[in-house]
């Protein structure tokens, strides 16, 4: 198994990494337990894992997987096991977890993280993530797909851009946004983002 470094932290993680979202639906914690010695065994570090599994979430088994997990990491080495987990985003019905508040805030990311640390029977969790984040915050004064359809406008090997939509609400935005010019100020932030991020989903 070869190992790369994680972004610039100091964790080094095998080149597979092991999803676990069946664990608790579609595998038993005795099959789990022996995906995750196979994949420990062969060389994988590196574990992930999320508060809203196993898929399909449901109330009565949210949060199964990272129990199951955490039975199996209290079992092996802390110190030898990358351990990523994910705060659930906004924008979904799961009323079941934190009463529906799904706001990535301080009070939910801390309540999650401490829910997650007790199911994960560990102190620290290596990588943690925002599992989908809030499409809808404005940025620049705009929102995400207001945004990225005016700074695609304003390139000069654009001719036409091509918006599709679920619902009647987004295409109204997205039908809006071709009233909006972005200064030059903006694009140069943008382009500062760019430069330190060229490829933000390799």
């Amino acid at each position: 198994m070869n190992y790369r470094q994680l972004g610039d932290s100091e964790l080094r993680v095998s080149e597979l990494c092991l999803g676990t979202m069946t664990f608790g639906e579609q595998n038993t914690l005795e099959e789990a337990k022996a995906q995750l010695d196979h994949a420990f065994d062969a060389g994988i570090n590196f574990v992930d894992a999320a508060e809203m599994y196993p898929v399909p979430t449901r109330a009565e088994t949210q949060g199964r997987t990272e129990s199951y997990v955490g039975e199996w990491l209290s079992q092996r080495p802390r110190d030898k096991v990358v351990l990523a987990t994910k705060i659930a985003g906004p924008g979904r019905p799961f009323s079941w977890i934190r009463e529906g508040s799904l706001a990535v805030n301080r009070a939910n990311v801390r309540r999650a993280v401490e829910d997650s640390l007790r199911r994960l029977r560990t102190d620290y969790i290596d990588l943690y993530q925002i599992h989908w984040p809030d499409r809808y915050v404005p940025q620049f004064g705009a929102t995400p797909a207001t945004l990225a359809l005016a700074f695609v406008r304003s390139r000069w090997f654009v001719a036409s851009t091509i918006v599709g939509a679920t619902t009647l609400e987004q295409l109204e935005e997205n039908v809006k946004s071709a009233g909006v010019v972005l200064d030059k100020d903006v694009l140069a932030e943008i382009d500062q983002i760019h430069a330190r991020y060229p490829s933000p989903a390799p």
